[in-house]
């Protein structure tokens, strides 16, 4: 099994406007740099064989603050299939606007047992099946690439962290800026999971 670390990226000044980023490509405010220093310290006795990260810079930006301290010859992969969701018409939008228009539409994102939570979408987005599907290709394509890796730091959004946590533990968790999600993925069948077992 390969463990796979993912971070949510530092706080960017849209974060703290409480807008709906999706994959406008917004940079980390200071707040976000220090955040992404802080957990420069947590990992660093932490070994990884590979980086991944969004190809958004608040992403990719966190990713190399984080891991200033470790050897600069580990491969890092920036990939679109890691960005946030695509939330369509509500992008750039503030956060009351996604609640006045598609609150139907989070009640059943935020509540893993019903039965469409993971094939509804805002309109013109994406669904949370689609954005699983593309973190498991990136994934897959990542170690068949460099297939001796054992440990991968992911570097990513909110929004995916969500849908993937969602669909290997059937609940449903938010992730503040910085904050990690450890998973294990089998490249015999392609599958992730929360425990170190096949």
């Amino acid at each position: 099994m390969i463990k796979l670390q993912l971070f949510r990226h530092g706080e960017t000044d849209w974060n703290k406007l409480r807008l709906t980023q999706g994959q406008s490509d917004i940079p980390l405010n200071m707040t976000g740099v220090a955040q992404a220093f802080e957990l420069s310290r947590v990992l660093e006795d932490e070994k990884f064989d590979l980086i991944l990260s969004s190809d958004l810079a608040r992403a990719n930006q966190t990713a190399k603050y984080a891991l200033i301290k470790h050897d600069p010859n580990i491969p890092m992969i920036l990939s679109e299939n890691l960005r946030e969701t695509n939330f369509g018409d509500a992008e750039g939008k503030p956060k009351d606007y996604l609640i006045e228009h598609y609150s139907n539409i989070l009640e059943q994102w935020d509540n893993p047992h019903h039965e469409d939570t993971f094939d509804v979408a805002i309109k013109d987005g994406e669904t949370p099946r689609q954005v699983i599907n593309r973190f498991l290709h990136c994934i897959e394509d990542s170690i068949n690439q460099y297939p001796n890796s054992r440990s991968v730091a992911v570097f990513t959004h909110l929004n995916l962290m969500c849908c993937i946590n969602k669909y290997v533990s059937k609940e449903f968790k938010l992730f503040k800026n910085g904050e990690s999600l450890t998973l294990y993925y089998s490249p015999e069948t392609g599958k992730i999971s929360k425990n170190n077992t096949k």
